[in-house]
């Protein structure tokens, strides 16, 4: 019996050493803002979102059935089927006269992520600068990944972009 007791009370000093030291996940700050030239984010699909290592900037309208038609290519490729929730009537009606979409594939690692967004012009030299900032929070090994589509006021298509993908602190 005796033994049981000096059982029962390494057990007990054990899970609260256990529970007393067991580090507080610091809450994450949510930084999924655009600012900048950005109207707005954009849903495109699931289909859209199967896509990687790329950007993409589109102007107009037969630009996005083109590439829509590469990923009802790809989705083929890859799953076996075409896609079924590609579709351009899911799509945000886009005045390509006034507006532009730009794409930009990023990857973060973390319980948490956030990607602020920022599309900026230099009219002298022609450009246009799509930054991201991803912000990691967490110490989780699952890794999160984005297309980051947004509309934006219409990118001329005299001028080339240029994609910037900076680190921040989600703390």
């Amino acid at each position: 019996m005796k033994n049981l007791k000096s059982v029962g009370l390494i057990v007990a000093i054990v899970l609260a050493l256990m529970f007393f030291s067991c580090k507080t996940e610091v809450p994450c700050k949510d930084y999924e803002a655009n600012s900048g030239a950005i109207i707005s984010n954009v849903d495109l699909g699931k289909c859209f979102v199967i896509m990687n290592d790329t950007t993409y900037v589109v102007r107009t309208r037969t630009q996005l059935h083109a590439l829509q038609q590469d990923i009802n290519v790809d989705y083929k490729e890859t799953y076996g089927v075409l896609c079924d929730t590609l579709s351009m009537d899911k799509l945000v009606e886009i005045d390509f006269s006034q507006e532009s979409i730009l794409g930009f594939y990023t990857e973060a690692n973390g319980c948490s992520v956030s990607f602020g967004k920022k599309l900026t012009f230099d009219h002298r030299n022609l450009k246009a600068f799509f930054e991201i900032t991803v912000y990691e929070c967490g110490n989780c090994e699952m890794i999160r990944s984005d297309m980051n589509w947004v509309k934006t006021e219409k990118i001329p298509d005299d001028y080339s972009v240029e994609y910037i993908l900076v680190k921040g602190s989600a703390l």
